[in-house]
């Protein structure tokens, strides 16, 4: 509770230190291992984090959160491949966060390949499955302003705004849109 706090609060030092401390009591403590992983994704340090996301699926194979954030640091590396199989492999796992699945796979690789219209389709897809998450019409508007789609990228956008107005991406998206 200590570090997920620590965590919280962005002092990821403090965070690390308490984890390390909860491991050497328990080093099969799949909630610690994935939060140093997050620690190490926070820090941007991609390599170190796919150690502990590897640590927590050798104990846990199921482990679906760890799935889709090892992912995120893969594709992070330009592991594209990886990062997809990684994404699909907990959607399959957890059918109910399909449209989380299908969100990271247009952000963090189509996104990341320019690939808009294909980022356009996962959007389009995670809406379909959760027509409430916010997150997906931010970002589906970010892939239309990049096609071109100036409407309908402001439509989306105060969409996303009206479903999530603390979502400070959609405000950014929102001035880039503007621009």
């Amino acid at each position: 509770t200590k570090a997920k706090a620590n965590f919280n609060k962005k002092d990821y030092d403090a965070s690390y230190g308490t984890l390390v401390k909860a491991l050497a009591a328990n080093p099969n403590s799949t909630e610690a291992l994935r939060l140093i992983a997050s620690v190490y994704q926070k820090k941007k340090q991609w390599d170190t984090s796919l150690v502990y996301f590897n640590k927590v699926l050798e104990i846990d194979p199921l482990d679906y959160v760890s799935l889709f954030d090892r992912g995120v640091s893969k594709s992070h590396l330009k592991d594209f491949i990886g990062a997809q199989q990684d994404i699909e492999k907990a959607m399959q796992i957890d059918t109910a966060s399909k449209y989380i699945g299908y969100n990271n796979l247009g952000f963090f690789l189509d996104f990341e390949k320019k690939e808009y219209q294909k980022a356009l389709e996962s959007f389009n897809k995670s809406i379909t499955l959760s027509p409430d998450f916010a997150y997906a019409y931010c970002n589906r508007a970010f892939a239309k302003l990049q096609l071109g789609d100036i409407k309908g990228a402001y439509a989306d956008i105060h969409k996303s705004i009206s479903l999530d107005p603390e979502n400070t991406y959609a405000y950014k998206n929102l001035g880039l849109i503007q621009l």
